[in-house]
């Protein structure tokens, strides 16, 4: 199973665009699983020849004879994916902000829609994918996948109001509901309003995967730390704080999840088995 993500080339898509990744076998008798956790993107996944079935806390590739599609909004546990022979499947991970500037819809945590792309593009992109599918190189249909993000690429000048909130928590720190709400002078009842429609999570669980995410990514760079150092890093309130909470998201604890994450060039980070 090989996995491979280039982050975007373009100046315009940045803002918008973590990612793309690419999950890949072309061995018809592999069999592996492999691991994603809770992050702070959208990822719409493209796969060949296959349709992903989800069975409570596990998914599985089930074969199609076509393409299918599905996204992953802000998922708050392990997301697990059983696949067997071949797969090649491509991600692409929108910035929690970014995703309206492609999508006219509200994204759930997990939305199965074999027509998802079409749906949300228009009809000609199930065609457009047909074609990337044809081309090897991860670089090359990464380049042509870039092209057509800026020909459906929203461009406006106003700015949502949820756009501005989750754009502001990143550029000013805000780690805290109260900070939100005095910060963007709004009622609480507005702003859980507005990342329950938009994200279909609460405020304060968006907080809490932020701060997961960013205790998940020191654990992988820096393995010598200790975890009280990572829990006030982090903004926990101390170590028992910080093991609860990754454990609310990661089903396992810091110590253990460090022995087994794999990273992704740097962008993905996955257990595989």
């Amino acid at each position: 199973m090989q996995f491979r993500s280039i982050s975007p080339k373009r100046h315009e898509l940045k803002k918008y665009i973590q990612y793309i990744l690419f999950n890949y076998s072309d061995n018809p008798s592999h069999k592996s699983s492999f691991t994603s956790f809770p992050n702070n993107n959208i990822s719409l996944c493209i796969v060949k020849g296959k349709q992903v079935i989800k069975k409570n806390e596990l998914n599985s590739y089930q074969e199609k004879a076509t393409i299918t599609s599905y996204l992953t909004g802000l998922y708050l546990q392990p997301n697990s994916f059983e696949v067997e022979g071949v797969l090649d499947e491509i991600c692409i991970e929108f910035t929690v902000a970014g995703y309206y500037r492609f999508f006219p819809f509200p994204v759930k945590q997990f939305m199965l829609n074999d027509d998802i792309i079409n749906e949300a593009f228009g009809k000609n992109t199930f065609y457009f994918f047909e074609k990337i599918f044809e081309e090897s190189d991860f670089n090359t249909r990464c380049n042509h996948i870039e092209d057509f993000l800026l020909s459906v690429l929203t461009k406006r000048n106003n700015v949502s109001f949820i756009e501005q909130v989750v754009s502001g928590i990143d550029a000013y720190k805000l780690t805290d509901v109260n900070d939100i709400t005095g910060y963007f002078n709004c009622s609480y009842k507005k702003l859980y309003r507005a990342f329950k429609t938009y994200y279909d999570v609460s405020p304060k669980e968006y907080l809490q995967l932020l701060r997961f995410r960013k205790s998940l990514l020191e654990i992988n760079t820096h393995p010598d730390k200790n975890l009280t150092e990572i829990s006030y890093d982090c903004g926990y309130y101390d170590q028992s704080h910080f093991i609860k909470d990754f454990r609310q998201f990661a089903k396992t604890s810091p110590k253990m999840l460090q022995k087994e994450i794999q990273d992704v060039d740097g962008n993905v980070l996955i257990t595989v088995n």
